[in-house]
């Protein structure tokens, strides 16, 4: 117990510690639930819709309209276009920096910093760039998803399937996982099933 200022317990902890002594302590045992979650709330990945929905309008690689406001260094038209989507009944928001010739890295702190308090929806960081990825971890609470990771590059330590699995591990982010492996695109259903398990 903390003294008081000289030292001695206050008063109501002693009947406090003195009502519970012996006391067993109940055990527990929680049951997590895969999902993602923001600073404000959590979005389980399996959904009675049947589906998840990523809202992918701000993706600078899939709309024009957030790609324009970025490059402009727009910040809240970018927000505002994740608000819009959080009002359409998304589930979490895709953010897509990656554009050539910018700094993706300043890119997504900017951003991934302005979501973290203004969207109340669980992010996903889509890139291809682990420093952006990374970037992204840095400034969101919650527990994000990364897209995506797979074998195109093979598993070995120096793959970016290791970095970005390293990441997700000292962030505590989910993953979307592709069966990609150094053969390319899984066609068949055998394949799938055995980069899916090899993931």
């Amino acid at each position: 117990l903390v003294g008081g200022c000289c030292g001695t317990t206050p008063e109501h902890l002693r009947q406090v510690v003195e009502r519970v002594r012996g006391t067993a302590v109940t055990a527990r045992s929680p049951q997590p639930e895969p999902g993602a979650a923001s600073l404000y709330q959590t979005v389980p990945f399996r959904q009675d819709t049947s589906y998840m929905a990523i809202g992918e309008r701000t993706n600078a690689n899939g709309s024009k309209k957030f790609r324009e406001a970025m490059l402009e260094a727009r910040w809240d038209d970018c927000v505002e276009m994740a608000r819009d989507q959080i009002r359409e009944g998304a589930h979490m928001l895709d953010l897509c920096v990656d554009y050539v010739g910018r700094d993706g890295v300043a890119d997504m702190r900017e951003l991934a910093g302005r979501f973290a308090t203004a969207s109340t929806l669980p992010i996903v960081l889509d890139s291809t760039e682990v420093p952006v990825i990374q970037a992204g971890l840095e400034k969101l609470g919650g527990r994000a998803v990364i897209n995506s990771v797979n074998y195109e590059d093979g598993d070995g330590p120096e793959s970016r399937f290791a970095k970005v699995t390293q990441l997700a591990r000292e962030h505590g982010a989910a993953l979307i996982a592709l069966t990609i492996d150094e053969e390319g695109q899984a066609r068949t259903v055998g394949h799938k099933v055995a980069i899916a398990e090899r993931l």
